[in-house]
């Protein structure tokens, strides 16, 4: 059974073929997931921030191009010396220090979540439990991957950078499963036409 292409949430809500809002919505979702780096919970060596939810977000409303665009996006200007990192952190220590593994991933995960979105499966709970599940899973793998580099061994990296998210990381997928099933009901319901 293959599986259609449909547009994400912002495409059935703006006109988002065009050139500025394109831009506009990448900006957009850098910006967020930067203020979001800052609202956390101080832990060590990986802190707990929103930032996952909103790069779940970016994916899921914006698409596969345009989410992984907000995710580089926010990766390069932090690159670039902004202080867009959890802590206002910035440059090329803070990427290649032990929390660059989970940036890097959020590009991953927009890009996952934004190919979810594209074939529909954002619509349903299940389908995009799954989806949300999975990428979590990702941004787990290649984060722990990376600060195992810093704690000596990856059962240390999971127990540090990971073990302590479970609960959280669930509340986030909770939230999404919520949010996007009823963002797309709701404009169903607004449009007249079907999720």
């Amino acid at each position: 059974m293959e599986a259609t292409q449909t547009r994400p949430l912002i495409g059935q809500i703006s006109a988002i073929d065009r050139p500025l809002i394109q831009a506009v919505a990448v900006l957009t979702g850098a910006f967020v997931t930067a203020l979001a780096a800052q609202v956390q919970v101080p832990w060590q060596p990986v802190p707990f921030t929103l930032q996952t939810l909103v790069v779940m977000a970016c994916g899921l409303s914006l698409g596969l191009r345009l989410g992984v665009m907000s995710q580089v996006l926010y990766l390069v200007a932090g690159l670039a010396g902004l202080p867009v990192f959890a802590q206002f952190r910035a440059g090329i220590p803070a990427l290649l220090g032990p929390t660059g593994g989970y940036l890097l991933a959020f590009v991953v995960m927009a890009g996952i979540l934004g190919w979810v979105a594209e074939r529909g499966w954002d619509r349903k709970v299940l389908p995009l439990a799954l989806s949300l599940v999975v990428s979590t899973l990702v941004v787990y793998a290649l984060g722990t991957t990376w600060l195992s580099v810093f704690t000596g061994s990856l059962a240390s990296a999971w127990m540090a950078g990971a073990a302590p998210f479970l609960v959280t990381d669930a509340l986030k997928i909770m939230i999404a499963c919520g949010a996007f099933p009823g963002a797309w009901a709701l404009l169903s319901r607004y449009t007249g036409r079907p999720a």
